[in-house]
């Protein structure tokens, strides 16, 4: 099953322009990639495509349209693993004894799941569908989206990025092939946080790297799933967030405080100006003053980029330089903690050493080994649900990881 994307492409907003991918020119091509040395693997690392403000505090009156395909795609996926609630149905009751069992894995949205697996935000993930019930919200419509979740312009920004790595990995570099065959699974691997949002991105980013001979992109089902094998992990086991089951990392983003982070000028600076905008300062002083968990002013951040994302405008008194000096005051209140040794160690040490692994292997000659202890945890999205691979589904050591 293939789904044909629409003819008019989504308008690409001015702030996905701000870094644009790089041409690839035989003058770059020679600089990064001398002829002299062998490419033998390459790991990508990529973040989720743009997505809706978590949470609408500033923006309450806007309405976020702009979900049509991704929300398509979606209830193609969330049916292929067996999760698709239609609206017309109530949500499936936390199982007692799971939240009682006092496992972590278990929340009151996982323990909803046969696997335990955490998708969020789990409520839109199970609940999207068609608005064919006479019981289902009045105010839904194909083209709306839920708080946090990835857009049709997230969609596209993750697929120009995956036409971007078939031209540079499979058409320059030969490094991979063009098309992805039967034995996909001996040199690509491809893992996923467990974010609703990062699974869709993706399937975008495949979907850009190994396009159908029509121009059409592949449905999210699960022809899909069974041709692309996408690894996930449980969300406490996940090596690719920080190591927030560490007490010594992850205390130094609880509580925050706003009034810590003004001690330094520049931020006081930033918070003053916030405050006095006539559209949001009332609101934004409410959520910055309040401790929170990694950076205070990241939530109102948050919501502004969100419009700028999507091309929509600001409050008539917000520049976007403002949007970007809060952005750098959450990104110091994100990062600070891990400027030490200690901190990068605690927080990315089992990141670092899953990637180091599958270097080590792929540098050995001949190596037709499957992938090593850097995919203990791994479980694997199938149809019907989401397992752990069984022993043939174990992937080879990669030439290219996603």
């Amino acid at each position: 099953m293939f789904w044909r994307k629409n003819n008019v492409a989504t308008p690409r907003p001015d702030y996905s322009e701000a870094a644009p991918l790089p041409e690839l020119s035989d003058a770059l091509m020679n600089q990064r990639y001398p002829a002299y040395l062998q490419l033998v693997q390459a790991q990508v690392f990529f973040r989720h495509g743009e997505r809706t403000p978590m949470k609408a505090r500033l923006t309450k009156d806007e309405k976020w349209l702009h979900c049509e395909r991704a929300n398509y795609l979606q209830s193609e996926f969330v049916k292929a693993i067996g999760r698709f609630v239609p609206l017309s149905e109530e949500m499936p009751v936390p199982h007692p004894e799971r939240i009682g069992s006092g496992s972590q894995k278990y929340t009151s949205k996982t323990a909803t799941l046969k696997s335990g697996i955490e998708y969020e935000p789990a409520k839109w993930i199970l609940r999207l569908g068609s608005k064919s019930a006479p019981t289902a919200a009045a105010n839904w419509t194909p083209a709306s989206c839920s708080m946090g979740q990835l857009t049709d312009v997230g969609l596209d920004t993750l697929h120009r990025t995956g036409t971007h790595l078939r031209s540079l990995y499979a058409d320059r570099l030969k490094l991979v092939p063009r098309e992805a065959g039967d034995s996909v699974r001996d040199w690509l691997y491809v893992r996923s946080t467990d974010y609703s949002r990062v699974l869709q991105s993706t399937h975008a980013l495949l979907a850009g790297m190994f396009p159908s001979r029509d121009g059409s992109w592949p449905a999210f089902n699960k022809d899909f799933l069974r041709k692309f094998p996408i690894h996930t992990r449980m969300h406490n086991s996940e090596t690719m967030h920080g190591n927030f089951g560490c007490f010594e990392f992850i205390k130094h983003f609880m509580d925050i405080s706003c009034k810590d982070a003004r001690q330094l000028k520049w931020i006081d600076d930033v918070y003053q100006q916030t405050v006095q905008l006539a559209s949001i300062g009332d609101s934004a002083r409410r959520m910055m003053d309040e401790p929170n968990f990694g950076s205070n002013f990241h939530i109102v951040y948050d919501e502004l980029i969100s419009l700028a994302a999507h091309g929509r405008p600001l409050p008539a008194d917000v520049e976007q330089d403002h949007v970007t000096n809060l952005g750098r005051v959450g990104h110091h209140q994100w990062m600070h903690p891990v400027h030490s040794t200690t901190g990068q160690r605690l927080g990315f040490g089992r990141l670092l050493n899953d990637i180091m692994q599958t270097m080590v292997q792929a540098t050995t000659p001949a190596s037709t080994a499957r992938i090593g202890a850097q995919h203990e945890g791994d479980l694997l999205l199938v149809p019907g649900g989401v397992r752990a691979p069984t022993a043939a589904e174990t992937p080879g050591v990669p030439r290219l990881a996603l």
